[in-house]
C-alpha cells in the first residue's frame, strides 16, 4: 500500500526530475522518467538539488575549493538492497558513482560533479554479541558512536584517534588509532563485511568466504564495492590512563626530538599523539593514551613527565570515550589564555575553506625536525598540524601479508592543515600546505599511509600499497573491470 508520504514523494521527484531532464540527458544519457520508480524502490530516500537536506547530505569534510563537487542526485540508503538498485542505477545510466558514509576525505572523493552519490549515513545499526565478544555495525556508523556504544559494557574495537570519522572508510584504508599499539589497526580486527559488488551481489566477506577479498579490503580502501556493515572483534577496555600536556609552541623541536626516542622504546600499551592548538596563541598539544594499571602507566609516562613542565597537564584516568574530553582545568585555562588575545578583526568571509594534506615519515631526525619547524614560521593565519599513527606494538608486528595495509615499523603519520573564510585566500592559503609537503618530501617515506594519501595519481597510489599493489590489480580486474569504484586510493585494474 502506497502511503500519503510515499505519494507526496514520488510525485515531487517526478516533477522535478522532469525539470533536470535535459542537463541529465546532455550530460549522463540520464532519462528523468526513471527517477521517480527508482526512489520509489529504495527504503531509504532521493534527493535532488532542490532538496533542504541535499547541501548537507554532498557535503564531505574537505572543503578544498578543488573537492567541492555537486552530483545529481543522492541516494540516502537504508539497506544493502538500496545500495545495490543506487549501483544498477548508476550503471544503467552511466553515472558516475561516489560514496559517502562518515563524510571524511581529504581528497573529497566522497562527492561526485553530476554523478549519483551513494549515500550510507543513514545506515547506523549496531548488533552486540557479547558471547562472542563481537559487533556488527552498519557503514554510516562514526567512530565515536560505536565507542560510545561499546563503552557502556567495558568494551573496545581500535578505531580512530578522532570521532568524528567514519568506521567503513576508515577500516578500509586500514584504520590507525589510540590503542594499534595494544590491539592493532581497525582492518585487524575485523570478523567479516557485508558487500554489494560491481555487479549488485551481496557477499559477506571473510577469513572463510571470498579470503581474498576479505584480505584486500582491510587496507585496499573502497576498490573492490561497496561495505554496508563490518562485524568487529571486540577487546575488554574499561578505562585507560591519559589526556593532554600543553606546551610553549618553542618546545616543538626539542618534542619532536624526545619523542622518536621516547615512542622507539614505548610499551605497546602507549600511544603519543602531537597537535598544535591555537589558543589566544599556537602551543604544542601532546595527547597520551595507556591502556593498563596505573602502576604502569605512571611508569610509561615518566618521560614524557620529565621532559619539561607542561604549562598545564591533564593526565588522569578515565573511561575511553571520554579521553580527548577536556578536563575543568583544561577548560580553565583555555578561557584564561584565550581571553589575554582579543581575536583580530577581519573582513567577511563568503564561506568555509580547508586545505589538508598527510603524509607518512620514517623517522623524525635532525634535518627533517628543522624543516618541519622552519615550515611553521611563515604560516598564515589558520594553520594546524598534527603528528601520530606511531606504528608500533601489535600494529607493526601482524603478518605482512596478512591484510593489504602496508606497515613500515617505527613510522608515523603528520599533516598539514589550514582553514580560511574568503575565496579571495584561496591561492595564497593551499600554497603553504602545498610548499611545506614539498619542503619535507626529501625527509619523508614515497609511501603513505593509506587514509592519509592525498593524491590518487597511480604512481602515489602503486608507491604506497607497494609489494601488495600488484595482488590488488589482480583483485581489481576480477571484481571491478570497469572501474566503476574509483573516487578512491584508486587501484588501476
Amino acid at each position: 500500500m502506497q502511503t500519503r508520504r510515499d505519494f507526496i514523494k514520488k510525485t515531487a521527484l517526478t516533477a522535478i526530475g522532469s525539470m533536470l531532464g535535459p542537463i541529465g540527458v546532455q550530460a549522463t544519457g540520464f532519462d528523468p522518467k526513471l527517477l521517480s520508480s527508482f526512489a520509489d524502490s529504495l527504503a531509504g530516500e532521493v534527493l535532488l538539488e532542490s532538496d533542504p537536506k541535499f547541501e548537507r547530505s554532498r557535503r564531505v569534510a574537505s572543503f578544498n575549493p578543488n573537492t567541492d563537487k555537486r552530483p545529481l542526485l543522492i541516494s540516502r540508503c537504508r539497506n544493502s538492497d538500496d545500495v545495490a538498485r543506487s549501483i544498477e542505477f548508476a550503471r544503467t545510466n552511466h553515472l558516475e558513482l561516489a560514496v559517502r558514509s562518515g563524510g571524511h576525505d581529504v581528497m573529497g572523493q566522497g562527492v561526485c560533479e553530476q554523478g549519483l552519490l551513494v549515500d550510507l549515513s543513514l545506515m547506523k545499526q549496531v548488533e552486540a554479541h557479547p558471547d562472542r565478544n563481537r559487533v556488527r555495525v552498519e557503514a554510516g556508523l562514526l567512530a565515536g558512536e560505536l565507542d560510545q556504544y561499546l563503552g557502556e559494557s567495558g568494551r573496545v574495537v581500535p578505531l580512530s584517534c578522532h570521532p568524528g570519522v567514519g568506521v567503513s572508510g576508515l577500516t578500509l584504508g586500514g584504520g590507525m588509532g589510540w590503542l594499534a599499539g595494544k590491539y592493532g589497526t581497525a582492518a585487524d580486527n575485523v570478523v567479516s563485511m557485508d558487500l554489494v559488488t560491481a555487479d549488485g551481489r551481496l557477499l559477506q566477506v571473510s577469513r572463510e568466504e571470498h579470503s581474498e577479498l576479505f584480505w584486500a579490503l582491510r587496507g585496499g580502501g573502497g576498490n573492490f564495492g561497496i561495505v554496508t556493515a563490518i562485524e568487529y572483534q571486540t577487546h575488554p577496555l574499561q578505562d585507560v590512563v591519559g589526556g593532554f600536556l600543553v606546551y610553549p609552541l618553542e618546545a616543538m623541536a626539542d618534542f619532536l626530538d624526545f619523542y622518536r626516542e621516547f615512542m622507539a622504546n614505548a610499551p605497546d600499551e602507549l600511544m603519543l599523539e602531537l597537535a598544535v592548538a591555537h589558543i589566544g596563541k599556537p602551543l604544542l598539544v601532546a595527547t597520551a593514551c595507556f591502556t593498563g594499571d596505573k602502576k604502569a602507566s605512571d611508569a610509561a609516562l615518566l618521560p614524557v613527565r620529565q621532559f619539561a613542565k607542561p604549562l598545564i597537564e591533564g593526565i588522569r584516568k578515565v573511561k575511553y570515550p571520554q579521553l580527548t574530553v577536556p578536563t575543568p582545568e583544561a577548560i580553565n585555562f583555555i578561557n584564561s589564555e584565550s581571553a589575554k588575545y582579543p581575536t583580530p578583526s577581519s573582513e567577511p568571509g563568503d564561506g568555509y575553506y580547508n586545505h589538508w594534506r598527510g603524509i607518512t615519515i620514517s623517522s623524525w631526525h635532525g634535518p627533517a625536525i628543522k624543516t618541519f619547524v622552519n615550515c611553521l614560521s611563515d604560516a598564515p593565519d589558520g594553520w594546524s598540524i598534527g603528528i601520530g599513527h606511531y606504528m608500533h606494538g601489535l600494529a607493526s608486528s601482524v603478518g605482512a601479508g596478512s591484510t593489504a595495509l602496508p606497515r613500515e615499523d617505527r613510522s608515523s603519520s603528520y599533516f598539514f592543515n589550514i582553514g580560511w573564510r574568503h575565496s579571495s585566500q584561496s591561492t595564497r592559503y593551499m600554497a603553504w600546505v602545498d610548499r611545506s609537503v614539498e619542503a619535507m618530501a626529501q625527509h619523508s617515506s614515497p609511501a603513505t599511509y593509506i587514509n592519509y594519501l592525498s593524491s590518487n595519481s597511480e604512481q602515489a597510489v602503486q608507491t604506497s600499497y607497494g609489494s601488495n599493489y600488484g595482488r590488488l590489480q589482480g583483485l581489481k580486474r576480477q571484481h571491478d573491470p570497469d572501474n566503476l569504484f574509483h573516487l578512491n586510493r584508486n587501484i588501476r585494474a
